[in-house]
Formats: C-alpha cells, structure tokens, sequence
C-alpha cells in the first residue's frame, strides 16, 4: 500500500538533499509505517501549502504536526513522536526580555509565516509579529539585526548556523518551550492512524526510535 504524506522543509528533521528525502523526522515516519506494510510518498512544501494540499484531500497524512486544540477538532493524531524545544533568540547585546508579556506591547518577534509555536507564543497578538517565509530568511535578519528577536526550533536553528555559517546568535535564558509533535490524520482515518501508532509503540520499545535519533543529534 503507498500513501501520500506531506511536512514542511525542516532539517535535520526533514528536507531535500540531491539523493531524495532525508532527516531524523523523515525516517522515524518512514519505518512506523512501513512496520504496517505501508510505503509513503513524501512531499515537502512550505506550511501553507502543504495544509492546503492536504485539506484538498492530496495527501492523507502530514507529520511534525503540533496538536492543537482547533487542530484536534477537525483531525486525528497518532501517539507523540517526539517533543520539540522552540526558544527565542537574538544576536543583540545587553539586557532582554525575560516572559513573553513584553511583546504584547512594546516588542516585535520574527515568527515563520503559517506556523503554529504552541499556545504561548501563538497567543502573542498578530501586530506584535513579523512574518518570514523560510527558516533561512528568519535566521539572516535576526543575525542581521533586522528583527531584534526570532521564534525558532533549536535543532533546526544548529543546523542552519551550522551549514550557513552564522555565528553570534544565543537563546534568551529561561525563554525556551517544550511542544509535542505528531502525525495529523484525516477524522476518517482511524485505522490507518492506529497502524502507524502501533508501528511506532514497537520502534520505541525495540530502540529503533532511538537509533534514529541518535543517528541525527
């Protein structure tokens, strides 16, 4: 059986390299499924279209998914597959806000365009952000000192700094929040969603999970 699937680019944990699909997210998704005799076509677009694809009815499941609560209504989702740090960062000196009360009137935060952060930074109010379309045009104008404070994930963020060779930028202390991610399914797809969850009960007890993750941080 071949499904369709659908992310948004994130490395490491799933983006395009010159041989095909790869990533720590990618491959968990990939094993949990095929342990239930199911092969999945991956596809990788920005946030809104990948959405789009899927309310359409193109892709029958989409993964690194935050359960929320709207979400939840209209959705089903499979067990946790890992848990995600979001923090702030910034690449300016001196002294920085310490909760998120100051960007409800006063601070600006550099958030991805159709992301969802958890319900924390998504209660900011709309005003108070400033929208960016890629992971990489966020990260340059924090590190350019565009925007004084981006959201970002912070495995994404090592990789990025990494390969593009940024420097200078650190997380504000005590501003990080935990998310947990998942694979969103159709209301209708009950059985298929319960075939992966039992795929990945049996990678998480037999160390697969692990392996993977291992492989990838």
């Amino acid at each position: 059986m071949l499904i369709k699937v659908g992310a948004d680019p994130f490395p490491p944990y799933q983006f395009i390299t010159d041989t095909g699909t790869a990533g720590m997210d990618y491959e968990l998704v990939k094993e949990a499924f095929a342990l239930g005799g199911i092969d999945i076509e991956v596809t990788l677009k920005v946030w809104p279209e990948i959405e789009k694809d899927y309310d359409n009815g193109l892709m029958r499941a989409l993964f690194q998914v935050q359960p929320t609560e709207e979400r939840m209504k209209a959705n089903l989702f499979s067990e946790e597959l890992r848990k995600a740090v979001t923090e702030l960062i910034t690449s300016r000196d001196g002294e920085h806000p310490q909760s998120l009360e100051p960007f409800y009137d006063g601070y600006f935060l550099a958030v991805l365009e159709g992301y969802s952060y958890g319900d924390d930074i998504d209660a900011v109010p709309e005003e108070r952000k400033r929208r960016y379309p890629t992971q990489e045009s966020l990260l340059l104008a924090v590190a350019d000192g565009k925007e004084a404070y981006g959201v970002f994930d912070r495995g994404v963020r090592f990789y990025l700094q990494q390969n593009l060779g940024i420097d200078g930028i650190t997380a504000l202390p005590g501003m990080d929040f935990l998310r947990p991610l998942a694979v969103m399914f159709g209301k209708d797809d009950g059985e298929l969603r319960d075939s992966f969850d039992k795929g990945l009960r049996k990678m998480k007890e037999d160390g697969t999970c692990q392996k993977i993750v291992d492989k990838w941080e």
